[in-house]
């Protein structure tokens, strides 16, 4: 929302939402949709769980409201409006934009320390090169946007 993107939103889970999460989903004018009202209500437990997660992005699909959808995982970061996909011309010519996916296994643990420290360090020379450019250097408002060089996030990941 805060990108301006005004598409409506389904935040689908199975049993996965606290109250305040519930809230908070709501106060952003997104619907909240538990699969167990679509699912089996004959399921086991173990089956419920091993639904849970990243399993339950395919039946979402299948239960959405929506003829047009944009599914993504929880731990998205978009840095632009997401409307802007549904006009590209690659989902405009097939019906379909697919993006590649981080491998966690990949990403050990010194890697990982490596990329905060990595990020820390570009972050912080950002913020000096501004703070001594008296004016004379004015990067984007993208870039001062974007998740790495406000601390949101330590990573940014282009799909295409």
């Amino acid at each position: 929302r805060e990108l301006g993107c005004t598409l409506p939103v389904e935040i689908w889970h199975i049993n996965e939402l606290t109250h305040a999460q519930d809230s908070r989903f709501k106060a952003l004018n997104c619907q909240t949709k538990n699969m167990m009202e679509v699912l089996n209500p004959n399921l086991r437990d173990d089956e419920v769980q091993f639904l849970q997660g990243y399993p339950c992005k395919p039946l979402a699909l299948l239960a959405s409201n929506f003829s047009q959808v944009l599914l993504l995982d929880a731990d998205v970061f978009p840095f632009s409006n997401l409307s802007k996909l549904f006009e590209s011309k690659l989902y405009q010519s097939s019906g379909m934009v697919l993006f590649r996916d981080r491998i966690q296994t990949a990403v050990g643990r010194s890697s990982l320390a490596k990329a905060v420290s990595v990020t820390s360090y570009m972050r912080q020379l950002v913020h000096l090169r501004l703070a001594k450019s008296n004016g004379t250097w004015a990067p984007s408002a993208e870039l001062l946007k974007n998740p790495m060089i406000t601390g949101k996030s330590n990573h940014a990941f282009d799909s295409s």
